[in-house]
């Protein structure tokens, strides 16, 4: 598994807009993409065994949790950062927050769900799926909070946005994080 490396930024952890977009600024360089920390609570029921959740019936975010997601949408859109794919875990809560934050349409990804019986291999296919992108593209990735300390280090909370750069053979940087207010 990739080492991580952690590089301290002023903007790191702070909640105001300002901080915000400088944050966001940084998805604007080569290999550069976000991890999201849905909005949501964990849920009480996995996938399925074919890994499709069945959202139709649940409502999975409650009203504070949907307009923190939309909030989130609006500061990506305000940004003017141009988000390539946006990719959910199959989750509701992960799925339902990608989708509310209005940027595109969303790619149900299985490996972005909860880490499974072998960790480090899935962590391994998701540094993949992001090496996969073109050195301009910029993925955003809704995941768990699991998931995203596994892969950066950074114990994240709902809502918060892990903004990373992955050149090829390299390590996973981190830019910086933030989270709306």
């Amino acid at each position: 598994m990739r080492a991580v490396v952690l590089l301290l930024l002023s903007a790191l952890g702070t909640t105001t807009a300002h901080a915000d977009e400088r944050v966001l600024q940084f998805l604007e360089d080569r290999y550069t993409h976000a991890l999201m920390h849905h909005t949501g609570a964990p849920s009480e029921e996995p996938p399925d065994a074919l890994g499709r959740a069945d959202c139709t019936d649940v409502r999975v975010l409650s009203r504070s949790q949907t307009n923190k997601a939309r909030q989130l949408g609006r500061i990506f859109e305000r940004s003017g950062i141009h988000i390539d794919v946006i990719a959910a875990s199959r989750w509701c809560e992960a799925l339902h927050t990608a989708q509310l934050l209005q940027l595109r349409p969303v790619t149900e990804e299985s490996l972005l769900n909860l880490l499974g019986d072998d960790p480090e291999d899935q962590i391994d296919a998701i540094l993949s799926l992001v090496d996969g992108q073109r050195a301009t593209e910029t993925a955003l990735l809704v995941t768990h909070g699991p998931n995203i300390q596994a892969l950066t280090g950074v114990e994240s909370v709902p809502g918060e946005v892990v903004v990373f750069r992955l050149r090829p053979g390299a390590d996973i940087e981190i830019r910086g994080s933030f989270r709306p207010e």
